[in-house]
């Protein structure tokens, strides 16, 4: 080095300049009222060890300074310039054998490389007479480029960093001659030989010429050479000739490679300006132009400690002629960026590692400890906003707010949300001016109809600059605030057989598709049929799974024998879970088999049959209805000679029983039977007889009637409780007779959401407002009207409001056609 080293007491005066990075480093002292502190090491134990370079080692035993030096070898050192006590090194097994190593320039001004051991009484003090020289280095003419620094390296073999001998541009062309341990990094085993050993591996060991001491060579003035502790590789800082300083790398356990002096300078020619030699030369990873103030390069060490993990991995280092503090950092392998840490006008002559890897650096009498400086924090908290809202917006704090321009980079991912379908992902750059403490930004929200569990977003702040990242990550709730679907489940119908089981399927259908998975309870119970006799109980929970819409539920029908009416059973309905019901049972109804059918025809919407009463004989029918749908049988155009006594009469399964006779209408001949399906499933079970008790066994050929039978349920275009507008239902009842029966709302896809019982008295009216029906929040769809009422004598009509606008119309309720 060229810069004699500064004096005791020089302080640390900052620039005042911002590091290039959002933290910044800070000193804090450690030890003063020292002189010309050249280096400081540790031993493992905990203790720190100040050299000074005239001579002396003082320790710190981790609370104080001891008063008492170390070691002090003043009268064996040459002092002064760059010769002196300049380095130790600590056995990997000082804590048992006690042995440490120093480098020092000795009185007739060559280097010495000794070993020395802790005294057995005290274990803060050295013996000074332990002293055994392993190695001297001649060191001709002048006193400078003595290199200096001595280290253990991971494979437990003593490494030594020796200068070119010094002199302008190496004038014995020592650094490239393998003949001469000066300008070269030697490699020791101290543990055998004598005074030492060579380690096997060593890259000369038995080449012609070359000292098999020699680890790697074509080094200048290598001050101060550092290992990384986590990974073993090397940084060696080497003071420069005329224009560039430079750290060299070198990976673990890789020897034999030349540094280039005095070739190059640096990636420079140097011997000869141009046209150096440059082959198997290994450039710099780091240099300084001395235009830049630098003019002598202090290598540090890369940081692998806990306490400034804003450094972790970086390299420091610094120049003893401007006394800023530099960080490198790797940004892909092999490739390092440089910038300033801290500015300062001390002059460093060395780093420090302590135990745990945290940093020291110290110039004249003064070690001070590296520390991070606490700067604004930006933070971003969690969010939750609804569907409906379109956007979450997420705030940014900077705290405290400070003086200065930052900015911060976000972006958003999916955390149980799925990109595309519930979020629009975005990001971008927030820009604070100076003295702001808070920006925002908004991140899309797709508000769909589907019911589901609310979901997440992931916030991440990153590449903060003129601030730190405090809490960096929040979380965006999606809340989803569509209604729960409808669970409806269809009615069955089973006949009984002779014996064993039949299924009595019940379908369940979600209305709409859900995002959740839905779940209800269910159990059968006794209606006119008796469980155990008639059909089997049965019980359980159901699922249908998230996308899904549909399932089934089968109940057995069990068979017999017995001629009996047709008998119903339910099933209940419990504890739904993200859904609602349309209705709290369905129906399973048990067809009897066992009497023989004398109705042989089936009678459907729009049949039209035309008979005589031949001999007096009666006649069978049977209706079939559709699910969810009313009926009118009439019974006219009867001859003059038939009409005494005719009837049309409503038969159980034995097609003996009398359920219901028709009511004549009006003044004429006409008369008619009426029928409701409540349930969701077709009914095949209605007997019908037409006979007549006047005309007897005199009925003829010419004894003639029409029976027609008419689908009554009543239809509208939609309903719609969707976009602000609701729909009222409004039923007339325009006879003279009560009138009941039920309003089925279907979805659009033709799921059942909702139905709902009414009564209608003669002449009458009726208002269900759909408004008022949870099931049917925010649905639109088509509804059905099941009514006991003859055919036309019922109507009615479905009113759409829209408040905002206070626009209505109406949808006529019209019979199905014939």
């Amino acid at each position: 080095m060229r810069k004699t080293w500064i004096a005791a007491g020089a302080a640390i005066a900052l620039s005042g300049a911002a590091p290039a990075s959002a933290q910044q480093i800070a000193l804090s002292t450690f030890v003063t009222g020292l002189s010309s502190i050249v280096h400081v090491q540790h031993d493992g134990l905990g203790r720190i060890y100040m050299v000074q370079q005239q001579g002396i080692i003082r320790v710190h035993d981790g609370t104080a300074l001891r008063p008492t030096p170390f070691l002090n070898i003043d009268p064996l050192v040459q002092g002064g310039g760059e010769e002196g006590l300049l380095s130790v090194a600590f056995h990997p097994s000082y804590a048992s054998n006690g042995f440490f190593y120093v480098y020092y320039t000795n009185n007739s001004g060559n280097n010495v490389v000794a070993r020395y051991q802790r005294s057995a009484g005290d274990p803060f003090v050295a013996n000074a007479a332990s002293a055994f020289i392993l190695l001297t280095l001649n060191h001709p003419g002048a006193g400078n480029h003595n290199g200096g620094s001595i280290n253990f390296g991971p494979d437990g073999f003593l490494y030594i960093n020796t200068g070119d001998g010094g002199g302008g541009g190496d004038p014995n062309e020592n650094a490239q001659n393998l003949g001469s341990l000066l300008g070269k990094q030697l490699r020791l085993d101290v543990n055998s030989g004598s005074p030492y050993g060579i380690p096997p591996g060593n890259p000369f060991v038995g080449v012609a010429g070359a000292r098999p001491e020699i680890w790697s060579y074509g080094l200048r003035n290598p001050w101060r050479f550092t290992f990384d502790r986590l990974t073993g590789d090397m940084f060696i800082g080497d003071v420069g000739q005329n224009a560039i300083e430079e750290v060299d790398f070198q990976p673990a356990g890789v020897g034999g490679l030349n540094y280039g002096w005095d070739d190059m300078e640096g990636s420079q020619c140097f011997e000869p300006p141009s046209g150096c030699l440059t082959a198997n030369r290994v450039l710099p990873i780091i240099e300084r132009n001395h235009n830049q103030g630098d003019c002598a390069i202090v290598g540090g060490f890369r940081y692998r400690g806990t306490q400034v993990p804003f450094l972790a991995g970086k390299y420091l280092h610094t120049d003893n002629c401007h006394g800023d503090i530099r960080v490198a950092t790797e940004t892909s392998p092999g490739v390092w960026s440089d910038s300033l840490g801290l500015a300062t006008s001390n002059g460093f002559t060395t780093f420090g590692e302590d135990g745990n890897g945290e940093l020291y650096v110290a110039g004249g009498g003064t070690v001070y400890r590296i520390v991070g400086v606490p700067t604004a924090s930006l933070s971003v908290a969690d969010v939750t906003a609804s569907e409906a809202a379109g956007v979450a917006t997420f705030t940014v704090v900077l705290s405290p707010a400070i003086n200065q321009a930052v900015t911060v980079q976000y972006a958003v991912s999916a955390g149980t949300a799925t990109s595309g379908v519930d979020f629009t992902p975005v990001s971008g750059t927030l820009s604070f001016p100076a003295a702001s403490g808070a920006r925002t930004f908004t991140v899309p929200i797709v508000n769909d109809p589907l019911d589901e569990n609310d979901e997440t977003v992931t916030v991440t702040l990153s590449a903060p600059t003129g601030a730190n990242i405090g809490d960096g990550q929040a979380v965006g709730t999606i809340a989803d605030d569509d209604p729960l679907p409808t669970l409806s489940v269809s009615d069955c119908a089973a006949a009984e057989g002779d014996a064993g089981t039949t299924p009595c399927t019940f379908t369940f259908v979600l209305a709409p598709v859900s995002g959740r998975s839905v779940s209800v309870g269910y159990a059968t119970g006794s209606g006119t049929a008796t469980s155990g006799t008639d059909f089997s109980a049965a019980s359980g929970a159901l699922t249908i799974a998230a996308g899904s819409v549909t399932t089934t539920v089968a109940a057995s029908v069990l068979g017999d024998t017995t001629v009996e009416p047709d008998e119903d059973f339910t099933l209940a309905l419990s504890g739904p879970v993200n859904t609602t019901l349309a209705s709290p049972s369905g129906r399973g109804m048990v067809l009897d088999d066992d009497a023989p059918s004398l109705s042989s025809l089936e009678l459907t919407h729009g049949s039209q049959v035309r008979a005589d009463l031949d001999q007096g004989a009666a006649d069978f029918f049977r209706l079939g209805q559709s699910p969810a749908a009313s009926y009118e049988v009439v019974l006219d155009e009867v001859s003059a000679d038939a009409v005494p006594g005719l009837l049309l009469e409503h038969l159980d399964a034995d097609n003996v029983t009398v359920l219901r006779t028709a009511l004549v209408e009006g003044t004429g001949t006409a008369a008619s039977l009426r029928f409701g399906n409540p349930f969701l499933s077709p009914v095949h079970t209605h007997h019908l007889r037409v006979r007549s008790a006047a005309c007897g066994t005199a009925c003829g050929p010419d004894d003639t009637y029409r029976l027609r039978v008419y689908e009554t349920t009543l239809s509208g275009s939609r309903f719609n409780n969707g976009g602000g507008q609701t729909s009222v239902v409004v039923l007339q009842n325009a006879t003279d007779e009560t009138a009941n029966g039920l309003v089925y709302f279907w979805s659009q896809t033709g799921a059942l959401l909702h139905r709902a019982q009414f009564v209608l008295n003669p002449r009458g009216s009726v208002t269900i407002n759909a408004a008022g029906i949870g099931a049917l929040a925010g649905y639109s769809g088509s509804l059905t009207v099941v009514h006991g009422a003859p055919y036309g004598g019922l109507g009615g009509k479905v009113v759409a409001l829209e408040p905002a606008s206070g626009f209505s119309f109406d949808t006529p309720l019209l019979p199905r056609p014939r």
